[in-house]
C-alpha cells in the first residue's frame, strides 16, 4: 500500500506544473501517516504492528541558488500501532503513542514544480508496554532518516510523499509512510 501511495504521488508530482522551483519562507504542514513500530522482546526475534496516525509539521525552507534547498523542520506525530501477543494467560501489548522530531531535510528541485529530497534528524516517541495488565510507558529517542518527493499543487500549496526510518535505543524502531499537505507562507 504504502509503495502505490508513494507511485500515485510521484506520477502526479511529474503531471503537475505549477509555479517555479522552492523558494525560501516558512511553511507549515499535516499529514496521515502509516507507522509500523518494532521491538525486539527476550525470546521472540521481534515484535511489529502497523497502524494509521498523524503528523504536524513546520519548516523553513533556505533556496541556495541552482535547484538545491534546505529546510530545518518540527514535527509532531500522534500513533494508533498496536501489537499484541498471547500464550496461554500471559500477555503483551506494545502500542506506539506519540511523539515529536526535529531535523532538517536538503533536496533538489527536478522540474519547476516537483522536488526531491533526503532528510535526517533526532526523533522521540513515547512507547507504551502492558505486560499481564502491568503497563510501563518509556520515551524511545534516536534518529530519523528518509527522503520524498514535494510537488506544487496550488500557488502556496505542496503535496509532500516520503518514506522515515526510525532507530530508537533499546531495540525499538519504526518505519513510517507520509502523505500530507503543505503551506508556504
Amino acid at each position: 500500500m504504502l509503495r502505490k501511495i508513494i507511485l500515485a504521488a510521484s506520477a502526479l508530482a511529474f503531471a503537475t506544473a505549477a509555479h517555479a522551483g522552492t523558494e525560501t519562507g516558512p511553511y507549515v504542514g499535516v499529514a496521515v501517516t502509516v507507522d509500523a513500530p518494532n521491538a525486539d522482546v527476550q525470546g521472540l526475534d521481534s515484535i511489529g504492528s502497523t497502524g494509521v496516525g498523524g503528523s504536524a509539521y513546520a519548516g523553513y525552507n533556505v533556496a541556495l541558488g541552482n535547484g538545491f534547498f534546505v529546510a530545518p523542520e518540527a514535527n509532531i506525530d500522534l500513533n494508533t500501532a498496536e501489537a499484541r501477543l498471547t500464550s496461554g494467560t500471559d500477555s503483551f501489548r506494545l502500542k506506539s503513542r506519540w511523539g515529536w522530531g526535529v531535523g532538517a531535510r536538503a533536496g533538489y528541485d527536478i522540474s519547476d514544480s516537483t522536488a526531491a529530497y533526503v532528510r535526517a534528524g533526532y526523533a522521540r516517541n513515547q512507547i507504551k508496554t502492558i505486560e499481564n495488565d502491568v503497563s510501563d510507558k518509556s520515551w524511545g529517542e534516536g534518529i530519523r532518516v528518509g527522503g520524498g518527493l514535494e510537488t506544487q499543487v496550488a500557488p502556496h500549496a505542496k503535496l509532500r510523499a516520503e518514506y522515515n526510518y526510525y532507530n530508537y535505543e533499546r531495540g525499538l524502531s519504526s518505519t513510517q509512510g507520509l502523505l500530507g499537505i503543505s503551506y508556504a507562507f
